[in-house]
């Protein structure tokens, strides 16, 4: 629900926001004719409550799942990405992926990776996964930015497997999320992640091993965690893929979640809270 605001009737007389209270009034009346919501995140349930409310108990938060059999890293997947895109061997390779649109804030990862590489010494590629109606920006910043060369803009892909493979951080800067099935997949696969502090990301990535939830905007400080991604020695890389990959299993399996889903539609039990 946008924040309340009024404005003066013919230049003189205060209004007072009746748009708002009609609008809040309008999505009251809504919510009363569900009996049951699911969500995918605890920060969804809160906005039902705030913004049209709904009754806590009326709402059961089950988050997204992920097929960990399929999404895994694959070191052979990984080595052939690598080869195809050119990317140097020993390079610390950074993934966006998702619809390039504004709302996803990819021009914000751009920025963030060209100051983050001024002190990589050209060890670290950026690899966009995904098309849309803002890819050319994209392509035009990373330009101007003087990174093109270490862009890869993918676009549309099958192959996010190999993507997430040969990945080592996930960028996320979105400015709105609920539960991202990026993250999600990026984890299974091994990735750490810096996404913005929206939605239900900071239920997702609740263990400094996942990565880092950033509530900032601001090109330097996201460029100054991604450097601290880089110096992370290459062991210790490796033994976080499989911690990560175990967070992911014990909260987002999808045969646990759809088990949680399939007990709220048949009212035997509640859905986690």
């Amino acid at each position: 629900l946008p924040e309340r605001t009024s404005r003066r009737h013919f230049g003189l007389v205060p209004g007072i926001g009746l748009w708002w209270y009609a609008e809040r009034w309008r999505r009251s009346r809504m919510s009363k004719t569900a009996d049951r919501f699911i969500v995918v995140c605890a920060e969804q349930r809160r906005r039902l409550i705030h913004d049209a409310g709904v009754p806590e108990s009326a709402i059961a938060v089950c988050p997204n799942g992920v097929e960990l059999r399929y999404w895994r890293c694959d070191e052979g997947a990984a080595e052939r990405f690598r080869r195809t895109q050119k990317i140097p061997a020993g390079s610390f390779v950074f993934g966006c992926v998702g619809r390039l649109a504004e709302l996803k804030g990819f021009d914000l990862a751009i920025r963030a990776f060209a100051v983050a590489g001024r002190h990589a010494g050209g060890g670290a590629v950026l690899c966009v996964a995904g098309d849309g109606p803002h890819r050319g920006a994209l392509e035009r910043l990373s330009q101007e930015l003087v990174v093109g060369r270490h862009v890869r803009f993918l676009g549309a892909t099958d192959e996010l497997r190999e993507v997430y493979s040969a990945t080592d951080t996930v960028l996320l800067p979105s400015r709105s999320e609920a539960c991202p099935l990026v993250l999600l997949e990026g984890m299974a696969s091994g990735c750490r992640v810096i996404a913005s502090d929206v939605g239900g990301i900071p239920e997702m990535v609740t263990e400094p091993v996942a990565g880092t939830v950033l509530a900032s905007r601001d090109a330097d400080e996201w460029a100054a965690v991604m450097r601290r991604h880089m110096a992370m020695p290459s062991d210790d890389r490796r033994r976080g893929r499989e911690r990560i990959r175990e967070l992911v299993g014990a909260r987002h399996d999808m045969n646990h979640r759809m088990g949680d889903v399939a007990r709220v539609l048949m009212g035997t039990a509640g859905a986690e809270r």
